[in-house]
């Protein structure tokens, strides 16, 4: 679902930031889509230790995004989970942001309910309910704050819809073609 947005994003300087346990920059902000693409299909679950490090993730993603001379940024924050590591707390960074003109939208991949996970061990017998951990207010705030939009994604359908509707709010007029030629030096 997110390779389709990128690829959606024609003409878009775009980044990528891994959290969990810490944050790091994936990949700066380029016009290389398919460049952002592989590095998104390439990502597990964990590559960025244990926890959720919302706030850290923000900072790091915030530090990328205020060198940018653009008419508008924004942040698209996906996460499934509370704030729970990290050093910087998450609504501080969304206030930064805001200070910055730069907007967050926040999408929470999960639900207050208990949800059907498997679990190691027999094939048979694997399947439980158990409730995640999942912050929706926090994300609403930090979308608030922002100037951006919160989104609820419970399944892939949602998040192709929730995708869809990003990019119909972060569309921007493509300007006529210039003899300008952008060199990247990442």
């Amino acid at each position: 679902v997110v390779a389709l947005f990128i690829e959606a994003r024609r003409g878009d300087r775009l980044g990528l930031v891994v959290f969990g346990g810490g944050a790091f920059l994936q990949s700066p902000l380029t016009l290389d889509h398919t460049l952002v693409r592989q590095l998104v299909e390439r990502l597990q679950v964990g590559m960025a230790g244990e926890g959720t490090a919302i706030g850290d993730g923000l900072g790091v993603a915030l530090k990328r995004a205020k060198t940018l001379p653009a008419k508008s940024a924004s942040i698209i924050l996906l996460t499934d989970g509370v704030s729970n590591a990290g050093s910087v707390n998450p609504l501080k960074a969304a206030k930064v942001a805001a200070d910055l003109g730069i907007k967050i939208h926040a999408i929470g991949i999960g639900s207050k309910r208990a949800v059907t996970v498997m679990q190691p061990g027999n094939i048979l017998s694997n399947l439980m309910q158990r409730q995640v951990e999942f912050d929706e207010d926090t994300l609403k705030e930090i979308a608030r704050l922002t100037g951006g939009t919160y989104f609820n994604a419970e399944d892939v359908e949602g998040l192709k819809d929730v995708y869809a509707e990003i990019d119909r709010l972060e569309r921007t007029q493509e300007e006529e073609d210039s003899d300008l030629i952008a060199e990247e030096l990442f």
